[in-house]
C-alpha cells in the first residue's frame, strides 16, 4: 500500500507538470480543423406523444428516442429508403400533430437573416410513401395544419395550401408581386426587427388561416450589387430607413369551408406596426398586437374572424419605448380563461395574468430581476415555465411557477446558462447548459428538474481545452461613476505576471438589450484564448443599454444611441489602463455590427485611450439604418436632430488618431456597405490613414461562413502588428 501511494503521488505530480506544457492554439486548430467545435444533436424535436424526441442525424435520418430512458426506439425516416431522389440533404423537418406525417425541408437557399427558399417533401409514416409538396420552385414557410391533413406555404409572395387527403392545391391570394405586394410572410424590416418569418397562422381547428398582407409600393428601394458575372447583378428590395415610409399592413382571414376571406379591423391609422398575430384557443377569435410608429403604445385587439370586427382588450404605454419581448409574448389560456403578457411596467420584465376582457388578475412573477424567455404553459397543472436572471444577470436558470404566482421552483442547478425545450405535454425537458469555461452539457430531465440522462457531455472537447491551456474568465465589476458599475470579464495569460505590462484588447457588442458578459460558453472563445496565449489580455464589457439589469439600465440610451455606451467604454478603458499590469499605450477595441459602431465611436471620442480599433460591418450614421430599430430608440430624424447628429460616427471623425481596420461585406442587406463607404470618404477628406478589408458578395451574417480562417487571420495579423 505504501508503494502504491508513492506511485500515485508521483503520477499526479507528473500530470500536474505536464498540464503546464500546453499545446499552442492556432488559427488552423480553430477554423480549419474545428478542434474546438461543440458537439450537439441537430434539430431536436418533441414528438406529439410527449414520450419521445427526435434528432436529425447526418442530414438524412430522423431517429426517435425515449425521454425517460434515452433508448433509441426507431429510425422514423431514412433518405436512402424512399423511392424518389430527394433534392439535397435534409436541413429541417416538422412532425404533424398526430405523429403520422413528416414535412421535410431540403435545398435551402437563404434570402435574408432567417428566411429561405426550399423544396419540401411530405412523408407518410404509416405507409412510408413520399410526395413533393409543390413541383414549382422557390417555396417558403411550409407548415402543417393542426389536424395534420393540410400544408400551407408561400410562393412568389402568394399563399397556398394543399389538402393531403384529396391531393388538391388551393391558391388563397393572387396579387403577390415582388417589391409591391407580399402575402403570408413579412417584409425585410419586419423579419429583421420583429423577428419572425412566417406571416400566416393556422386556426386551432385548421379551418381558417390568418395572414399578413404587406403593400410596400411606397417604400423606397435599395440596390445591392453582386459581382458574379461580366455585368454584375443588381438586387433591388424595399428597405425603409429612419424617418421613411413603411409598408401598409393588413391582417386577413381565409375560411377554408366557405373559400371566403375577411380583412380584420386594426384601426384607421396605417402608420403603425402589427408585430404579432395569435389565435386564441377559440378558432373564431384572432388576437392582433398593434404598436404605434414610435413603439411606445401597445394595443391588443381581439377580432371576430368571421366578421373582422375587433375590440381592444389591453393597452400599455411607456414614456420611452416598449421592449421587443413585451410585444412578442402573449399566451392565451385554455377555454378563454385569460391571457398572459410580459411587461416592464414595474421596472423589470415579468409575467402578468389578465382575464379575457383585459382585467388584471395577478402578477405571476415579480422582483428585481428580468425574465429571459417564456418556455410554455402546462395547462393541466396550471404551471408556467420560463428562464430568468433571478440569481445573477450573468446566469440563466429554468423555473416553474403557478399562474397565481405561488410555488416558484428552480429546476436547474448547475451555475451558468441553461436553455430548456419542453416535451409536448410538459412531462420532460431537454436542457442545454454551458458556462464560461465549459461547452454544452445536454441533459434530459422530468418536469420537476430531476436528471434522467445525458444526451451530450462534450467530454472530448473539455479534455482538449484543458490540454490547450484555456484559462478561466475572471468576472469583475468596473466602476464608471459613484453609483454605477458595469459587468465585465478579463482573460489573462496562464503565466500572468502582475509585474509585467500587457496590451489590452476590449471585445464588445453593446447593442440595446444584448449581453456578452455571461457565464456561458461562446463561439469566439477559442480565438480569444489564442490571443491570450500570444500575450494579450482580453476584456469584455456590458455597457449601459445592455440586458438583464432592469428597464432603467436598458433604456437610459433613449434618444442618444451610442453616447452613454461610448462614455462607459472609455471610462472602463481608463479604469483598466490604471491597473499596473496594463500597458496604457496599447489598448485596442474590436466589435462587429453594433460593436463595430461602438468601436468607431470609441476611436473618435476616446482617441486619448484607444490606440487601435477593428470595426466589422458598422453602422456609421443612424439615418442609414432601418426605421423600426432606429426609431424605437431614437425616434425619427425630424424629431431628434441633435441626437442623430451627435450619435453619428461622422460627428467626431476628425478626432480619430489610432490605427483602424474597417471590414465590410459589399452585399450587406442589413447594415449597408453605404455606411463604410461614407466613412471612407470622411476619413480621406480628413487625411486619416486606415486599413480596410472588403468581402465582395458577402452579407451581414456570412463573411466568415466559408472563409473564417481568412477572416480571423486578417484580424489577428492586424492586432499583432498594431497592438
Amino acid at each position: 500500500m505504501k508503494y502504491l501511494t508513492v506511485t500515485l503521488l508521483f503520477i499526479i505530480t507528473i500530470t500536474t507538470v505536464k498540464s503546464q506544457e500546453y499545446n499552442k492554439i492556432t488559427l488552423e486548430n480553430i477554423f480549419i480543423e474545428n478542434k474546438f467545435k461543440q458537439q450537439k444533436p441537430y434539430r431536436i424535436k418533441s414528438m406529439n406523444d410527449g414520450e419521445h424526441y427526435t434528432i436529425l442525424d447526418k442530414y438524412s435520418h430522423i431517429i426517435s428516442y425515449k425521454y425517460s430512458t434515452g433508448e433509441l426506439t426507431d429510425t422514423i425516416f431514412s433518405a436512402d429508403k424512399v423511392n424518389i431522389n430527394i433534392a439535397g440533404s435534409i436541413s429541417d423537418y416538422e412532425i404533424n400533430n398526430t405523429d403520422t406525417r413528416l414535412l421535410l425541408v431540403t435545398s435551402k437557399q437563404r434570402i435574408f437573416r432567417s428566411s429561405f427558399y426550399a423544396e419540401y417533401y411530405i412523408y407518410d409514416l404509416s405507409d412510408k410513401s413520399i410526395q413533393t409538396l409543390c413541383r414549382e420552385d422557390r417555396q417558403e414557410l411550409a407548415s402543417f395544419s393542426p389536424d395534420g391533413n393540410k400544408v400551407a406555404w408561400v410562393r412568389n409572395n402568394n399563399l397556398y395550401y394543399k389538402d393531403l387527403v384529396n391531393g388538391k392545391t388551393f391558391q388563397l391570394t393572387h396579387d403577390g408581386e415582388k417589391n409591391r405586394i407580399i402575402n403570408g410572410k413579412p417584409d425585410w424590416v419586419y423579419e429583421e426587427e420583429f423577428v419572425f418569418t412566417r406571416g400566416y397562422e393556422w386556426a386551432p381547428d385548421g379551418q381558417k388561416i390568418a395572414w399578413y398582407r404587406f403593400d410596400e409600393s411606397q417604400v423606397k428601394q435599395f440596390n445591392l450589387i453582386k459581382y458574379n458575372s461580366v455585368y454584375p447583378q443588381v438586387y433591388s428590395y424595399k428597405y425603409p430607413k429612419a424617418g421613411e415610409d413603411n409598408a401598409k399592413v393588413s391582417i386577413n382571414v381565409y375560411d377554408i369551408n366557405s373559400g371566403m376571406s375577411k380583412v380584420m379591423d386594426i384601426g384607421a391609422d396605417s402608420d403603425q406596426y402589427i408585430p404579432r398575430i395569435r389565435w386564441t384557443n377559440d378558432p373564431d377569435k384572432l388576437c392582433m398586437i398593434r404598436l404605434n410608429r414610435l413603439q411606445n403604445i401597445m394595443k391588443i385587439f381581439l377580432a371576430d374572424a368571421n366578421t373582422g370586427n375587433a375590440e381592444i382588450i389591453y393597452i400599455e404605454s411607456n414614456k420611452l419605448f416598449l421592449s421587443e419581448p413585451c410585444f412578442k409574448n402573449i399566451t392565451f389560456l385554455d377555454a378563454n380563461k385569460g391571457f398572459i403578457i410580459m411587461s416592464e411596467k414595474d421596472g423589470f420584465r415579468h409575467f402578468y395574468l389578465y382575464d379575457i376582457k383585459g382585467n388584471f388578475i395577478n402578477h405571476i412573477t415579480n422582483g428585481n430581476y428580468d425574465i429571459d424567455e417564456f418556455l410554455g404553459i402546462d395547462s393541466g397543472k396550471g404551471l408556467l415555465y420560463y428562464t430568468s436572471s433571478e440569481i445573477s444577470p450573468l446566469q440563466r436558470h429554468v423555473y416553474s411557477v403557478e399562474l397565481n404566482g405561488k410555488n416558484r421552483n428552480q429546476l436547474t442547478e448547475k451555475p451558468g446558462t441553461n436553455k430548456a425545450a419542453f416535451s409536448k405535454g410538459f412531462k420532460y425537458f431537454i436542457n442545454h447548459h454551458s458556462s464560461a469555461g465549459s461547452p454544452y452539457y445536454i441533459t434530459v430531465h422530468n418536469s420537476a428538474g430531476k436528471l434522467l440522462g445525458v444526451v451530450e457531455d462534450n467530454e472530448i472537447l473539455k479534455d482538449r481545452i484543458r490540454s490547450y491551456g484555456f484559462v478561466n474568465k475572471e468576472f469583475i465589476k468596473i466602476p464608471v461613476s459613484d453609483d454605477l458599475e458595469l459587468n465585465a470579464y478579463l482573460i489573462k495569460p496562464a503565466d500572468f505576471d502582475q509585474a509585467k505590462q500587457y496590451p489590452l484588447l476590449i471585445y464588445i457588442y453593446g447593442g440595446p438589450d444584448s449581453q456578452l458578459v455571461k457565464d456561458k460558453w461562446e463561439s469566439k472563445l477559442p480565438w480569444l484564448q489564442m490571443l491570450v496565449q500570444k500575450g494579450y489580455i482580453i476584456a469584455c464589457i456590458d455597457n449601459r443599454g445592455t440586458g438583464a439589469r432592469g428597464e432603467q439600465f436598458r433604456k437610459c440610451i433613449y434618444m442618444q444611441l451610442g453616447i452613454l455606451e461610448t462614455k462607459d467604454l472609455i471610462k472602463s478603458a481608463e479604469y483598466l489602463a490604471d491597473l499596473p499590469y496594463i500597458d496604457e499605450s496599447r489598448i485596442g477595441i474590436y466589435g462587429g455590427s453594433y460593436g463595430g459602431y461602438l468601436a468607431l465611436m470609441c476611436l473618435t471620442r476616446g482617441a486619448h485611450v484607444f490606440s487601435t480599433g477593428i470595426a466589422v460591418s458598422p453602422v456609421t450614421d443612424w439615418r442609414f439604418y432601418d426605421n423600426i430599430y432606429t426609431e424605437r430608440y431614437m425616434r425619427r430624424p425630424r424629431d431628434n436632430k441633435k441626437g442623430y447628429r451627435e450619435s453619428s460616427v461622422f460627428y467626431n471623425v476628425h478626432k480619430l488618431k489610432g490605427e483602424l481596420l474597417l471590414i465590410h461585406g459589399t452585399y450587406d442587406d442589413n447594415v449597408h456597405f453605404q455606411n463604410s463607404a461614407e466613412l471612407i470618404k470622411k476619413l480621406i477628406k480628413n487625411n486619416i490613414q486606415f486599413e480596410t478589408q472588403l468581402y465582395p458578395d458577402k452579407d451581414h451574417y456570412n463573411m466568415d461562413d466559408d472563409n473564417a480562417y481568412y477572416f480571423y487571420k486578417r484580424i489577428t495579423e492586424f492586432i499583432i502588428r498594431k497592438l
